[in-house]
């Protein structure tokens, strides 16, 4: 019924804590781990380890190709419908699938869900549930809402033929594709429904995926995806958005031409 799709590279022991949030759902699921061609030796190690365990899955890609490709390679060798991203340093609350699969067994219509999030800073050790019924409209995702506050995460499970709708994660963004995935649902008039509780714990570290997001995949994230900034966005940030990126541009373009000092 679930597959459960944990991404990993270079994060050492941190994909056990990631593993065990799922076994101990009370939920049956598939887990399958993608190991996008971790390099470090404890990574390694602890893939070993993972390997040995009983009823996970292990892929390992020949190349790094970043975490959209891991993401797709993963829902292509998945066998059920429902597919629930996992990034390695990222957990499950307890009972946080059965929400997930109660709720799309309730209705065959719905193609994605969405809940409120426990954001973790490791660093301070602080913790912050984020909200996200006020980016909701009846029940559903505002995307006139959520243009003005992105506050969804990647972590948003979603039917197996919405993934072939859209045509996978987009290989080209490796910080940004799941924002890109999710403006094309929405594009696609998806139904994504909220669910009002915990489903999802983003622990936070300072190098983590969406911790360091360049400056290039935000300038391609917002133009790869025009046709929704367009639609849903308001006219003042959208002007905004492009004096941001035209900023980006001319700091480059100076960078660029700047005399360089070299040391001796």
């Amino acid at each position: 019924m679930i597959s459960v799709i944990i991404t990993y590279f270079n994060k050492g022991m941190l994909l056990l804590n990631a593993i065990k949030s799922v076994t101990v759902q009370d939920e049956f699921c598939e887990i399958i781990v993608v190991d996008d061609c971790s390099t470090n030796t404890d990574a390694i190690k602890t893939i070993e380890q993972v390997r040995r365990m009983e009823g996970i899955t292990v892929i390992k890609t020949d190349l790094n190709k970043g975490a959209a490709f891991a993401k797709n390679t993963g829902i292509l060798n998945a066998s059920y419908d429902i597919i629930v991203l996992l990034d390695a340093d990222d957990t499950l609350p307890k009972n946080s699938l059965k929400k997930i699969k109660d709720l799309f067994l309730s209705d065959d219509r719905i193609d994605m869900i969405f809940g409120d999030y426990i954001l973790y800073n490791v660093d301070t050790q602080q913790k912050k549930r984020i909200h996200c019924k006020r980016i909701t409209k009846n029940n559903l995702v505002d995307p006139y809402k959520l243009s003005r506050n992105w506050i969804m995460l990647g972590t948003s499970p979603f039917r197996k033929k919405l993934w072939f709708n859209i045509g996978g994660f987009n290989n080209l963004l490796p910080r940004t594709d799941d924002i890109d995935f999710q403006k094309r649902a929405m594009l696609l008039n998806a139904n994504i429904q909220y669910e009002p509780t915990v489903l999802y714990i983003w622990n936070k570290y300072p190098d983590g995926n969406n911790s360091n997001i360049k400056e290039s995949d935000y300038i391609y994230s917002f133009f790869s995806t025009l046709e929704f900034e367009i639609k849903y966005s308001s006219p003042r940030r959208f002007l905004s958005m492009l004096i941001k990126i035209n900023i980006i541009f001319i700091k480059r373009i100076v960078n660029f031409f700047k005399p360089q000092t070299f040391l001796d």
